[in-house]
């Protein structure tokens, strides 16, 4: 009986798990902050799936500022969408413009360190006169925890070059 239970409430509560982060991911994709945060193109290419980027983000916050390999800050969102680094989370609440983003350095076993705010790789649909080389902004949504999702890719302007697939598919 008892192995019964767990192999009934272990699909169970991983379907609800998953279902929860599902759910988080799509108010983030729906009410977040648009952000355009600094990217190079690492590298491009199409699978069986569909076509892939795999990108680098620029590191803006000043070195000082970054106290652990992961935490918070508070970014400034200029009328034109790029995220500038404005301050370290405090006590004071937030100015209009100012929404939090978390970050990760990653060291790649010590060489090459990193800075990530949100997910590193995109697939998306064909696109046709894509180029990588266009690339200078990920288009993030942030939400008030500070959570980013990647959600496309910018031009220089901010001029959205391509969405994610899941953004493609939730805009028809």
């Amino acid at each position: 009986m008892r192995r019964l239970i767990i192999a009934v409430l272990c699909p169970v509560l991983i379907l609800t798990v998953l279902t929860a982060r599902y759910a988080a991911s799509a108010r983030t994709a729906k009410n977040g902050v648009r952000l355009l945060l600094p990217v190079s193109v690492l590298e491009t290419g199409e699978d069986a799936f569909s076509p892939f980027v795999r990108l680098r983000y620029h590191n803006f916050i000043p070195i000082d500022a970054m106290l652990e390999k992961k935490g918070t800050i508070i970014v400034e969102r200029p009328d034109d969408g790029r995220a500038e680094f404005s301050s370290l989370p405090s006590k004071r609440p937030l100015r209009p413009r100012e929404t939090p983003l978390k970050y990760v350095v990653t060291d790649n076993n010590g060489t090459d360190a990193s800075v990530r705010f949100s997910a590193a790789f995109l697939r998306f649909a064909k696109t046709k006169g894509f180029r990588p080389e266009s690339v200078r902004f990920a288009v993030v949504r942030a939400d008030r925890s500070g959570n980013a999702l990647l959600t496309g890719l910018a031009d220089d302007n901010g001029t959205l070059l391509v969405k994610g697939i899941a953004q493609a598919n939730r805009s028809r």
